[in-house]
């Protein structure tokens, strides 16, 4: 479809979209229920098998996108249930996110910096996936379609991100990441510059915990093969935009290459940035063999506003 034509996500969910996966057999699904939802909220009051009975009645519980009709239905180990939780408080996003791109089998949106690719440790934040699930279905009740993620977006970054409609998409597409058949394409903003104009990253890099999250440094010894080529197409008003293909997907590999550089990005503390309101990495360009077009898909993420004076110097 041409993106043109494409409309955008919701800016909001009336449902939080949740999968629990039984790790043990359950020989009553509203028994499993009530131990994944209390688990999950954490509520001192907790939930009860008769509020579990009526979302299960309204629907709200589905197994493979199928609805589930009895509490007493047993849970085998390893299944998966899906769950529709009613959003209590809202979070409305200022800004609808659009779609760049959408067929039968994929869903390509425009993710702004600070929204998360999928659920994060708090459940009150919205994110992509919350909102491209309840895009598929806006009526969950009557079917569960699939919905899935088959990469993820540092939450400040911005740009290109695409889901996966059909468990087969997310296969096909998931191991063309794992094996580096994508092509990525990443502009930066850093106020630092010293590299040649074209320059080849190989550092390992060893994704390491610190304070309460990680981050990703240089370990020639242990550390994870991780290349990215970077070009520097320009610099203006004490700025450098730089363009980045990264080689291979570790956590964090442009930011921390860019930082083994000495060039870290703009408003990225985490790796020595300098402050700055705006996160200046953007997802630009994303190509893919599409298995059911048979042909090289090529999606493009217009820039944010704070690249945009950039824009004449892109090749």
């Amino acid at each position: 479809m041409n993106s043109e034509t494409l409309c955008s996500l919701p800016s909001c969910s009336p449902f939080r979209f949740l999968t629990f996966k039984a790790h043990k057999r359950w020989e009553r699904l509203d028994d499993f229920l009530l131990h994944s939802l209390n688990n999950y909220e954490k509520s001192p009051n907790g939930y009860s098998k008769l509020q579990i009975k009526k979302w299960i009645e309204q629907p709200r519980v589905f197994i493979h996108q199928k609805r589930v009709k009895r509490n007493s239905k047993i849970i085998n180990r390893d299944t998966s249930v899906d769950f529709l939780y009613p959003e209590t408080a809202l979070k409305t996003l200022s800004d609808k996110i659009p779609i760049l791109f959408e067929d039968e089998h994929y869903i390509a949106i425009n993710k702004p910096s600070g929204l998360a690719s999928q659920s994060t440790k708090n459940p009150e934040d919205p994110h992509c996936l919350n909102l491209v699930k309840f895009y598929l279905n806006p009526q969950p009740e009557l079917l569960l379609n699939y919905a899935g993620l088959i990469h993820r977006l540092d939450q400040p970054t911005s740009g290109v991100i695409v889901y996966a409609k059909s468990k087969q998409a997310n296969q096909i597409l998931s191991r063309q990441f794992s094996h580096q058949r994508t092509k990525k394409e990443y502009l930066a903003l850093s106020d630092r510059w010293e590299s040649p104009n074209s320059v080849e990253v190989k550092a390992k890099l060893l994704r390491t915990k610190q304070g309460k999250g990680y981050v990703s440094k240089v370990d020639a010894k242990n550390g994870q093969d991780s290349h990215t080529s970077f070009e520097l197409l320009g610099q203006k008003e004490g700025l450098y935009f730089i363009k980045a293909h990264p080689k291979t997907g570790r956590t964090h590999q442009i930011r921390a290459h860019l930082s083994y550089l000495g060039s870290p990005l703009l408003g990225d503390s985490l790796y020595g940035g300098t402050a700055h309101e705006d996160f200046a990495l953007h997802a630009y360009k994303l190509s893919f063999y599409h298995f059911a077009q048979k042909k090289v898909v090529h999606i493009e993420a217009p820039l944010p506003e704070s690249f945009l004076k950039f824009e004449n110097l892109l090749k």
